[in-house]
């Protein structure tokens, strides 16, 4: 999974690069608000639906799955169609307050493709076939990106505006929702195992869908609160050192992917030594790889942005500020997937709600006293103290002390 998403990374670059090649920094700025806007729908079914089938898988019995994974596309059509509605009829006064002109019907239209993607990929990935989660990931991960980059290749123009980008994104969404809609109708389900009792407790979705919501709003928000006070070529810098930045956290992703179901097993059989251990290896590897990682990403980060040439090179900055609050993201471990495979999710939820008031608070504050410099500073702490109380939560309900340097 690791590995599949640094190449997905390494695409999105290719990808950025032929944009910034033939665009100028004001547009591309323009044009990744807007992705900024995309990746809060995508990420929050992305990464937050994988814990929840989980769990689900324990929790409920293989024949309901259809049933509540249709009562979660609803609701998130649903949610998706009112968002829609909303911007639609505001979309002028929000883009006057974001102090953006292009917030329009066609990035709602994005939004929503993006959301429907990628929960047709993990419906076909995650719940119909046993070797469908590594075609579904080549999917979700390579397929837009490369779809999009065909387009333009095929264009035309010399200079790209943010309203040719955005319609060629739609266009890709489009493509591969279409796409990944026959898969999903010519797919077969697999066959259903034993599943255990029903835990009425622990079968709700609801808080699992909030924390996904409330945990990539952590991870994007705060460059939509920062919007406000950037303009649209500082914009595009800070947006690009957080994407080069959160290749960091890559590691943490694929480990998130492998420790869940041990973590939730471990703690449905009421194995206690094996969840402590299993906490500590989990953490264990994440350090070790720390170092080493993190300096091959800033070698490669910095080499990206002589690549992308000025005014680009000016985001090193931004990127190396960035870094520190990954690094204490990745150092501190799985400690969402920690709270959340042992029925402590409320506990996350307070953590995420505490979280995003703090974000908010110094995101804001930074960015209107301190311009870029702020809001990249802003972003950094607003990670190491979701960490920070998400750590403390860990040693409350499960005693584990992940700061103690023996623990792991």
């Amino acid at each position: 999974m690791g590995n599949i998403i640094l190449a997905s990374a390494a695409v999105e670059f290719s990808m950025l690069s032929a944009i910034t090649a033939r665009g100028t920094a004001e547009e591309i700025g323009k044009f990744l608000f807007g992705m900024t806007f995309i990746q809060l729908f995508s990420s929050m079914l992305t990464l937050g639906i994988p814990p929840l089938l989980v769990r689900m898988s324990q929790t409920l019995n293989g024949k309901k799955w259809t049933q509540e994974m249709s009562k979660l596309f609803l609701i998130v059509t649903a949610v998706t169609a009112v968002f829609c509605t909303l911007c639609i009829q505001f979309s002028a006064d929000l883009a006057s307050w974001l102090n953006r002109d292009y917030l329009t019907k066609v990035m709602i239209c994005v939004a929503a493709c993006i959301a429907s993607t990628t929960f047709l990929f993990l419906w076909c990935g995650l719940l119909q076939g046993r070797n469908r989660p590594i075609f579904a990931s080549l999917l979700q991960f390579f397929a837009i990106p490369v779809v999009m980059g065909v387009l333009l290749l095929f264009e035309k123009k010399e200079i790209f505006s943010h309203t040719l980008l955005i319609e060629h994104y739609l266009t890709s969404c489009a493509t591969v929702m279409l796409f990944a809609f026959m898969v999903w109708l010519t797919s077969h389900p697999a066959p259903v195992k034993q599943s255990p009792p029903q835990d009425p407790s622990h079968r709700s979705w609801t808080t699992f869908a909030l924390n996904a919501l409330m945990q990539q709003w952590l991870m994007w928000g705060g460059l939509l609160l920062a919007g406000p006070f950037l303009n649209d070529t500082e914009f595009a810098l800070l947006s690009l050192a957080q994407k080069l930045s959160i290749v960091l956290a890559i590691l943490l992703f694929a480990m998130n992917y492998v420790i869940a179901p041990k973590l939730a097993a471990a703690y449905l059989s009421d194995h206690t030594d094996e969840l402590r251990s299993l906490t500590g290896l989990s953490v264990r590897v994440l350090r070790q790889w720390l170092a080493p990682y993190s300096a091959f990403i800033c070698i490669v980060g910095t080499t990206a942005f002589f690549v992308l040439g000025e005014p680009y090179t000016s985001a090193m900055p931004f990127f190396f500020i960035l870094i520190l609050g990954q690094l204490f993201n990745v150092w501190s471990g799985s400690v969402g997937i920690i709270l959340m495979m042992t029925h402590n999710e409320k506990s996350f939820s307070w953590v995420l709600i505490q979280s995003c008031i703090l974000n908010a608070m110094v995101v804001i504050t930074l960015s209107w006293q301190l311009g870029i410099y702020g809001a990249a500073i802003g972003c950094a702490l607003s990670l190491i103290i979701q960490n920070g109380l998400a750590m403390r939560a860990v040693r409350q309900r499960l005693g584990y002390r992940l700061l103690q340097r023996d623990f792991a």
